[in-house]
């Protein structure tokens, strides 16, 4: 989800003026929260949620429906899931990144493909811990260097920054 948000911001600077609405799990606001580039979050449950590669159909995924006054929205971005269809068309052979294949779908190109949170208080020394813990290796066991790598970044920023500073 965290890279999902490199989307709302291109969106954000594609579509200024406009109201962004996202439609992801109650459990992954507080990640759009801290992107600061949606403006209103809307509960997509993970049970009886639309299944991938089926069209956006309010009637049989209710849960899809504009709000209440909203009859319909301008754009609709389905990012649920075109990476999983090209995955599954390049089986072992995926050369794009999920961040790059959102974007196409999404007709974006945004300034900028790394993911940037505005964390402060204590989700950020939970980050931090996170981080700084075992648990966190968002390139499997096999990509020790790499994650360690990774984590020193990102640590190193955290423990550096002021409240609100941005992390990329």
């Amino acid at each position: 989800m965290v890279r999902c948000t490199v989307v709302a911001r291109g969106l954000r600077e594609k579509y200024p003026e406009a109201t962004l609405w996202a439609y992801v799990p109650k459990v992954y606001h507080d990640i759009y929260a801290a992107a600061r580039c949606i403006d209103r979050l809307v509960d997509a449950p993970f049970q009886a949620r639309r299944p991938r590669d089926k069209p956006l159909d309010s009637k049989k995924w209710p849960y899809l429906k504009p709000p209440e006054g909203i009859e319909e929205f301008d754009l609709d971005i389905d990012l649920y899931d075109p990476a999983f269809r090209y995955e599954l068309r390049s089986g072992p052979g995926v050369v794009k990144d999920r961040i790059q294949l959102w974007c196409e779908a999404a007709g974006i190109r945004p300034a900028s493909y790394t993911p940037r949170l505005y964390i402060e208080g204590r989700p950020l020394e939970k980050a931090r811990a996170l981080l700084e813990s075992k648990l966190c290796n968002p390139w499997g066991p096999q990509s020790a260097f790499r994650n360690r790598m990774f984590r020193n970044h990102i640590c190193r920023q955290a423990n550096s920054a002021a409240i609100g500073r941005i992390f990329d």
